[in-house]
């Protein structure tokens, strides 16, 4: 199954990105900007 667009276009700027911090630089609002920064955040497995 594919991921939605939406999820494929966060991985992306995710993949482009080196450091958390960067996303705060995106030219992004800021809602979008968290969506792209939670990508960043480790899960408990």
């Amino acid at each position: 199954r594919v991921g939605s667009l939406q999820l494929l276009s966060r991985l992306a700027v995710r993949a482009a990105l080196t450091h958390e911090s960067d996303v705060q630089l995106l030219p992004l609002p800021p809602r979008l900007r968290a969506l792209v920064a939670a990508l960043f955040t480790n899960t408990i497995r």
